[in-house]
């Protein structure tokens, strides 16, 4: 019983190790598939600039960023490296924290390009993606962060109590991603789907065009709408959305990185979920945040007509190359800039 008690012990105390360490995977499956891949593409290319965009599945879908890779080849000096690390279900507050991860473990990029979703600054937009971070994927670290946004969230209170039981066994903590890593099929999918998202080696999911058809465009638009639209159209600015968004902004000042958001495209039809007034506060505040921190704005909501679209907001592929095209010429302007400059505002629509 000795030393079966031992091995036991042995085992969760060498895992726990193992994840805090070198194991991000086993905690936070996507986040940490996508850090092993930047990691290793970054050590092959250590002279390059360094792009990475964060965002949502809007992103991860719209960045083919070997095609924005190749527009930077001929404009940026040095050889450059884009990255999409744009993860299903992400908002402000899941931006910061992937952000604040990859500089505590040593990840610096040149360029920050910072996904905005409209929606999420609403004050009255539930802070859905703070789900996202229930206590085994979370490091302890971040335990006071996710405290201060998710504060609106049920059994926030039990969180450093349930980090800790499962640090305690995080062979059971964790047995989702153990398992996802060593036998795939055994996992199950539902609630877990993002977590078997397949990307090329510069983070982007494409969705092939046939995927397309007239019902499911109708579906996704009617998801869309349901998701969305009410907020868009008794829109009040603020909330977490604009408190995580200016805190990221503030991050990569202090870190003295170069930083500029990005507007995804929309289909007509998604904005037309705006109301006049909605979006005069979002200009306004985005104008705000740009004078404020002295960024650029990435304007690419009018760049591509409502056939590229999924369902309204998300790219198939011939959208998301041209996309991707014109994404890598406007941000190569960025990476020309000195590291921190009072010449970086801009608006960088045409």
């Amino acid at each position: 019983m000795a030393w079966g008690l031992g091995a036991f012990v042995s085992l969760q105390v060498g895992l726990a190790v193992g994840i805090e360490l070198a194991l991000p995977q086993l905690r936070d499956p996507l986040y940490g598939d996508k850090l092993h891949q930047l990691r290793r593409r970054t050590a092959a290319a250590k002279e390059s600039e360094v792009l990475v965009v964060l965002g949502s599945s809007r992103t991860a879908h719209a960045l083919d960023a070997a095609t924005a890779e190749l527009q930077l080849k001929t404009r940026v000096a040095r050889p450059s490296l884009v990255y999409n690390f744009g993860v299903p279900g992400a908002g402000p507050v899941t931006n910061l924290v992937h952000l604040k991860r990859l500089l505590a473990g040593g990840m610096r990029p040149d360029l920050v390009v910072i996904e905005v979703l409209p929606p999420l600054l609403a004050a009255q937009t539930p802070a859905v993606e703070l789900f996202q971070f229930p206590a085994e994927r979370i490091w302890w670290s971040e335990i006071p962060l996710i405290e201060h946004y998710a504060s609106i969230a049920p059994d926030v209170d039990h969180l450093r109590r349930d980090w800790w039981l499962g640090g305690c066994v995080p062979w059971h903590a964790h047995r989702f991603g153990i398992l996802r890593v060593l036998l795939p099929d055994f996992v199950p999918r539902l609630g877990r789907e993002a977590w078997f998202a397949r990307f090329d080696e510069h983070g982007w999911t494409g969705i092939h065009k046939d995927f397309r058809t007239a019902d499911r465009y109708r579906d996704g638009l009617a998801r869309a709408r349901a998701d969305y639209e009410a907020y868009l159209t008794d829109f009040r600015l603020g909330g977490t959305g604009c408190e995580a968004l200016r805190e990221t902004l503030a991050t990569c000042r202090e870190q003295r990185i170069r930083a500029a958001l990005l507007l995804s495209p929309e289909a007509p039809e998604f904005q037309a979920f705006y109301s006049a007034d909605a979006w005069l506060q979002i200009k306004s505040y985005l104008e705000q945040l740009l004078r404020e921190f002295d960024v650029a704005l990435v304007d690419a909501r009018d760049w591509m007509a409502g056939d590229d679209f999924l369902d309204s907001h998300h790219l198939l592929v011939p959208g998301a190359v041209r996309f991707s095209e014109r994404f890598g010429r406007r941000t190569a302007a960025l990476l020309r800039e000195p590291a921190w400059t009072a010449g970086a505002r801009r608006d960088t629509r045409k």
